[in-house]
């Protein structure tokens, strides 16, 4: 409980530590700590309540700061640079069903060409390479 009290604390400061104030991407820390709240409840279902509400007011935050992006581009940096796990912010949102930060114009706009593109490339050309991902992407390369 009180974890859940200093994130809500953390959302409503504008001091030096907030990391959604600091961070290039907000959306993607966003993402992330709504990924950790969903742990938390998934570990303490009774907080279930709690939970959603922080969530909604974590939503309501990045939305608020994707309804002031100007540009495509700065809207594909917000929801497709990748994390040190190579996961972006488009797969956090798709895996706990965030859809109102998908309903902003130029996110919406983002989205429709990922899905109308006849490759996906992930923005590295290494990724489209047969070879590359043969070599590199199998169980047995990831031991070392």
């Amino acid at each position: 409980m009180k974890f859940l009290e200093a994130i809500e604390r953390k959302i409503n400061d504008t001091s030096r530590g907030n990391i959604l104030i600091h961070t290039l991407n907000v959306v993607k820390a966003a993402c992330l700590i709504i990924e950790l709240l969903m742990k938390v409840r998934s570990q303490f279902p009774f907080m279930s309540r709690r939970v959603e509400e922080i969530k909604q007011k974590i939503v309501s935050i990045a939305a608020e700061f994707m309804d002031q992006v100007n540009t495509e581009e700065e809207m594909r940096f917000l929801l497709l640079s990748p994390d040190l796990d190579q996961r972006d912010a488009l797969n956090v949102i798709l895996d706990y069903n965030i859809v109102e930060l998908l309903e902003k114009p130029f996110a919406h706009s983002v989205v429709m060409q990922i899905w109308g593109s006849p490759y996906n490339n992930s923005s590295a050309l290494t990724s489209v390479s047969t070879i590359h991902t043969l070599f590199w992407n199998y169980n047995h390369c990831q031991f070392d």
